[in-house]
């Protein structure tokens, strides 16, 4: 059994007792959805396994919100673990583990700890000479997207990532809690030995069958596309048609972004930009984009492998031709539905629109990513089997 219950108390004990008068069970999971700065967060505990992660938006059958907290608790058969530390060690022992039928994965995408890791790393940074060595420094800080959710495609598991990276964040942030502690640079992976109904879709047109036709179908769907040459390894990427990626901005014109160092301390750290890089895959012809902003870097980090894509690639800006009734037509009725937060940005308040699309519950959070079969050729299935994107992609399940 599955329930969701809503509360605007903001005080973590308010809430939660909000939340325990409308339960109808003792459950064996919870998680807590958290929108808007709560004070104490890891406060939000049941007498079961409990996550507290959070949150851009939440979707209620009665509105979209910015504050509140919206708990999913089940008494499934589920079992939480918790992997801690780099890419690869993760990743290695999430496939001697024992996974479920259907998993859930919740994980801060970018993570620096304190100040003390942030300088330990700005200084290897700044000694850094070749694109491999940077790479290797940006796999201390990031989860690729697409390497988390290997073990699951291999073993022909169900995986659903919640790649957590808030708008606003910046050193310590995001802060991910199970049972009371906060994760740090962990993954949450949650195991349900039952199936869930699950299923992934974005709002791009389908992929083409080769290059070209991929590159023309983005051309479509985005402004001022540029066909470019990027040099990069892994997580680094070193130049765009022989520039820095600032420079590359520069020349057209685009000023965003000042201090990185400034930023991330001050914890205003602002992650979406309107002009990216869309890679696409030597596998699928499927394609995953890169924000991008100017900051001074000497080499310039990707939330994903790019080992996968081509060096070949596009710059364009996001836009979404259709507008929000485009996005109405890929939107199906789920008890529970997860939408990148980049929707709240392109459609600021006409995204209550989704609430009647849904009929049910749901969370604006970060590139909701996957593992498993899709029905269609999907734009975001940069590897077979895994669908990644750091834009438009959504989530819908169901319980029943």
């Amino acid at each position: 059994m599955f329930e969701v219950y809503y509360t605007q108390e903001m005080e973590p004990r308010k809430a939660l007792e909000d939340i325990k008068k409308g339960m109808g069970f003792e459950p064996s999971l919870a998680i807590f959805f958290v929108a808007g700065k709560m004070e104490k967060p890891e406060l939000l505990r049941l007498n079961c396994n409990s996550i507290s992660v959070p949150v851009e938006g939440i979707i209620t059958p009665n509105g979209v919100w910015s504050r509140g907290v919206l708990a999913l608790v089940t008494d499934a058969d589920a079992s939480v673990r918790v992997f801690e530390g780099n890419a690869k060690d993760v990743v290695g022992m999430m496939e001697r583990s024992r996974i479920g039928s259907f998993n859930l994965l919740i994980y801060p995408l970018f993570f620096v700890k304190d100040l003390l890791t942030f300088l330990r790393l700005r200084i290897s940074f700044m000694r850094v000479n070749n694109i491999e060595e940077a790479s290797e420094i940006f796999e201390r800080v990031i989860y690729p997207m697409n390497t988390i959710l290997r073990p699951f495609r291999n073993s022909e598991k169900i995986a659903l990532a919640m790649n957590i990276f808030p708008l606003e964040t910046g050193i310590g942030l995001p802060k991910i809690f199970f049972n009371g502690k906060t994760i740090g640079r962990s993954v949450i992976c949650v195991s349900f030995k039952e199936k869930l109904e699950c299923e992934f879709r974005d709002s791009f047109p389908e992929r083409g069958k080769n290059f070209e036709e991929t590159v023309e179908i983005l051309s479509q769907e985005l402004v001022n596309v540029k066909k470019v040459k990027v040099i990069k390894k892994a997580l680094a990427i070193k130049e765009i048609d022989k520039k820095s990626v600032k420079d590359f901005l520069r020349e057209y014109k685009i000023f965003m972004k000042r201090n990185l160092d400034e930023d991330l301390l001050q914890q205003k750290f602002f992650a979406a930009s309107p002009y990216m890089i869309c890679f696409i895959s030597k596998e699928t012809y499927g394609s995953c984009s890169l924000g991008t902003f100017d900051y001074e870097l000497k080499f310039y980090p990707s939330l994903f492998d790019t080992d996968v894509f081509f060096d070949d690639a596009i710059f364009a800006g996001e836009f979404i031709h259709g507008g929000v009734r485009k996005l109405f037509e890929v939107v199906k009725k789920a008890d529970f539905a997860i939408f990148d937060q980049n929707f709240m940005l392109m459609f600021e308040e006409r995204v209550n629109e989704l609430i009647e699309e849904i009929n049910g519950y749901g969370i604006f959070t970060s590139y909701p990513s996957f593992s498993g079969e899709v029905e269609k050729r999907l734009m975001s299935e940069v590897e077979n089997g895994i669908c990644v994107n750091t834009t438009q992609t959504m989530v819908f399940l169901n319980f029943k």
